[in-house]
């Protein structure tokens, strides 16, 4: 799933003194309450959450390792939710034309495990095995290609020394 740090540097959350994770304390309220929210669409990360490196002018989100648990659905909005439904450890929800998962626990149930580096210039081919040698990079980047959509071609970065 992808995670937008939009204000904060993603090294805070990767190489966090505590450790790697997401910190729910930090995340802001959203349409589902405060907590950590992760989209299945990275478009939807990328359009609106998208850190800006000020130093390069790049952007960058993180696709994250997220176990949902017993997930919780909601149809509506609550912004005031602070938990999921008793026995549930997520809420998963649709919004933007994605599926966003909400995480309200800072446990280790999700780690940062790509962060990739997209700028605003469009164009960009698509990877495959043969050329890059990682099949999860290029599934993350094929994936991530549905930035182009809105006009953001992404070029993997690195991977993550975090989570097992």
């Amino acid at each position: 799933m992808w995670h937008g740090t939009k204000a904060t540097p993603p090294e805070q959350i990767y190489d966090d003194m505590w450790g790697p994770g997401f910190d729910m304390r930090y995340g802001n309220r959203g349409m589902w309450g405060q907590g950590s929210y992760f989209a299945a669409d990275a478009a939807y990360s990328a359009r609106s959450y998208a850190h800006r490196d000020t130093a390069t002018g790049n952007f960058v989100v993180l696709q994250a390792r997220v176990t949902q648990g017993n997930v919780d659905s909601w149809h509506t909005p609550n912004s005031g939710l602070r938990l999921p439904r008793y026995g549930c450890h997520s809420v998963s929800a649709y919004t933007n034309g994605s599926r966003i998962s909400i995480l309200y626990e800072t446990v280790p149930r999700a780690y940062p495990e790509y962060e990739l580096t997209f700028t605003k210039k469009v164009g960009g081919p698509p990877l495959n095995s043969a050329t890059s040698g990682s099949a999860s990079v290029v599934a993350a980047y094929n994936q991530a290609l549905a930035i182009a959509q809105a006009g953001h071609p992404v070029s993997p970065s690195k991977r993550l020394k975090t989570g097992p």
